[in-house]
């Protein structure tokens, strides 16, 4: 019984999720089907903490058969996607990933036989694999090698494919309005600068392989990646683990340049998943892209870096998501920059040779907490309630004022109250043993009805006063 009361307090824990929560901060959300995709451990990180905001900012709908509110609205959906086997428990202020519907885990016990035996590989992977891999363990990641990456998502990439599908098709069912695909990914580990590509080109292809030709202008994919300085941010990191993050981060990011300009060299990404998708796209991977950075405008790391990249991640996407009305002297909305972002870049002034079709984001703006400041006020004001009882001193000094006798007040209140049974003290009748019996109880009605006597006492005791 303890454990229950223990969890039902720390359901008021605002680290984890709780407090008292206000609706009049929430907003709907925009139209559009989302579709938030998670890659790693980065992009897990930053696809909780965005989790949490949505939790936090939106109305909710009420679940028709529990009558409780769900943690998301119906037009969205996660999924996350990591080879860390130890990883798939992770949470955010108690905000976690439902392991049947939300998380797919690339993890694969028997990637070192595979790679022992390649002669039975699928040739859309033996086409790419570099003869020099050689991955020991399949289940705790990638451990910072992207081929290593890219292969357990290829050798899972049925139910990846499936996955995907299936989050589409529920987003899309009844109606109409253009599917918003985020992918939150970080480039300097194995799995996310291993996997980012091919998780866009397989929702492009699944779009396609739904509505042919038109799946083109039926979706937007947003990519918010992290680059290398946000993971060299943490202090603990080994000399070996900031050699490979700064390798991986350079060559994922040669790689993003290079099929975001896909459209000016003609080229097209050709690509076959197992056989499950095959991709032919002539498209970048993503619509918009954001490179999230650490450091300042003077190439100074951030403080709380990784943190401060994550909250502004989850902070730009949640306003993006929101549908708040864009009111008169204000300088633009969110969708107005999404919408202009193609002539915002030809305008820029392009002093160095090189590509201008990427995008930074910073912290624009900030919701006011208030959940955490109502929660604190209520804190303060029980424990002032409760801690500030009158002293004897104030009882003396209150019954002076009043001209009042406290010896009578006391007789006069137990004046009605019967005198003890005889021999209760031995009695075995009234023995406490006897009167109080061990008993399962259920914590919710013993709660309810403490809380309807206390206060059933308080009138009663206020009428009397």
């Amino acid at each position: 019984m303890k454990a229950i009361v223990k969890e039902h307090i720390e359901q008021l824990d605002v680290k984890l999720g709780g407090g008292i929560i206000s609706d009049k901060i929430r907003v709907d959300t925009i139209d559009n089907p989302m579709l938030v995709i998670g890659i790693g451990g980065t992009g897990i990180d930053a696809l909780l903490r965005l989790k949490y905001q949505i939790n936090r900012r939106f109305n909710l709908p009420e679940d028709r058969l529990t009558k409780r509110k769900k943690e998301k609205p119906d037009n969205m959906e996660f999924l996350a996607l990591e080879t860390n086997q130890h990883d798939r428990n992770k949470k955010y202020k108690g905000i976690g990933l439902d392991p049947i519907n939300e998380l797919i885990l690339l993890s694969n016990p028997e990637i070192g036989s595979i790679l022992q035996n390649r002669s039975i590989l699928d040739p859309c992977i033996a086409e790419w694999l570099s003869p020099e891999l050689n991955v020991e363990d399949g289940i705790t990641g990638a451990n910072g090698i992207r081929q290593a990456g890219r292969l357990l998502l290829f050798t899972k990439a049925i139910q990846v494919v499936k996955g995907i599908e299936k989050k589409i098709n529920v987003l899309l069912e009844g109606t109409s309005q253009k599917l918003m695909v985020f992918i939150l990914t970080g480039l300097s580990g194995g799995t996310g600068s291993g996997c980012y590509l091919d998780i866009a080109y397989m929702v492009r292809g699944l779009m396609e392989r739904r509505f042919g030709s038109a799946g083109v202008d039926r979706v937007n994919i947003l990519g918010c990646l992290f680059t290398p300085e946000v993971n060299l941010s943490s202090p603990s990191l080994s000399s070996h683990t900031q050699d490979y993050i700064k390798k991986n981060g350079y060559a994922a990011l040669k790689e993003l340049d290079y099929w975001m300009n896909v459209a000016e060299r003609g080229e097209r990404f050709k690509q076959k998943y197992r056989d499950v998708l095959t991709v032919d796209s002539p498209l970048p991977p993503f619509n918009l892209c954001h490179l999230i950075s650490a450091t300042n405008t003077d190439g100074k790391l951030l403080e709380n870096a990784y943190d401060y990249c994550m909250n502004v991640t989850a902070e730009n996407i949640t306003n993006f998501m929101a549908n708040e009305e864009k009111h008169s002297g204000e300088e633009f909305a969110i969708h107005d920059y999404i919408s202009n972002i193609n002539t915002n870049i030809a305008q820029m002034t392009h002093p160095y040779s090189a590509n201008y079709k990427y995008n930074i984001i910073g912290a624009s703006s900030a919701v006011l907490p208030i959940e955490e400041i109502t929660t604190y006020l209520a804190y303060r004001l029980f424990k002032k309630m409760f801690t500030a009882g009158p002293k004897e001193n104030d009882v003396d000094d209150f019954m002076g004022q009043n001209r009042m006798n406290k010896d009578s007040i006391e007789r006069r209140f137990e004046q009605n109250v019967p005198d003890m049974l005889p021999g209760y003290r031995h009695s075995e009748r009234f023995s406490f043993n006897n009167v109080i019996k061990t008993q399962s109880i259920n914590i919710d009605n013993e709660l309810e009805g403490c809380l309807t006597r206390i206060r059933e006492e308080y009138i009663k005791v206020r009428r009397q006063l």
